[in-house]
This record gives C-alpha cells, sequence and structure tokens, in this order.
C-alpha cells in the first residue's frame, strides 16, 4: 500500500489517498498531472505519509473519487 499525495509548492497541508501499487495507481497519477499540469502542483507517492512532515497536515480522502474531487477543487 502507498498514498498518493498531491500539495500546491508553497501551500501547507496535502491531499492524500491510499492505493495498491500498480496500474490503477499509474493511471490516477497521469491523470492529475494532467488536470494539474501549470497550476505548481507536486504529485507524490509515500509509503508513510508520517515520515513526511513537510507535506503534513494530510487530508486523507475514503476513496478515490473523493480525492479526485478534492484535488480538482485545488
Amino acid at each position: 500500500m502507498c498514498y498518493l499525495v498531491v500539495n500546491n509548492f508553497g501551500e501547507r497541508g496535502s491531499i492524500a489517498v491510499q492505493m495498491q501499487h500498480g496500474p490503477r495507481l499509474r493511471s490516477l497519477t497521469h491523470y492529475i498531472e494532467e488536470v494539474r499540469k501549470g497550476k505548481g502542483s507536486q504529485i507524490i507517492t509515500l509509503s508513510n505519509p508520517d515520515a513526511y512532515k513537510e507535506y503534513a497536515p494530510y487530508d486523507i480522502c475514503s476513496d478515490e473519487a473523493e480525492f479526485v474531487q478534492k484535488v480538482l477543487a485545488m
């Protein structure tokens, strides 16, 4: 398991969703890259969000649909 995390450079906090490694994660990552292109966002995967305080606080979404909705609203 890992977390897909999106944050805006220079802003505090991130949006995250827990996912399995594999094609679904790759597909969602590519989609987020396209919709956030040129908007100063950073898209990363983390195995343990607690180890990366620079992206905290995390708004951890319950599912991919919620995650996409919040990322689109950034």
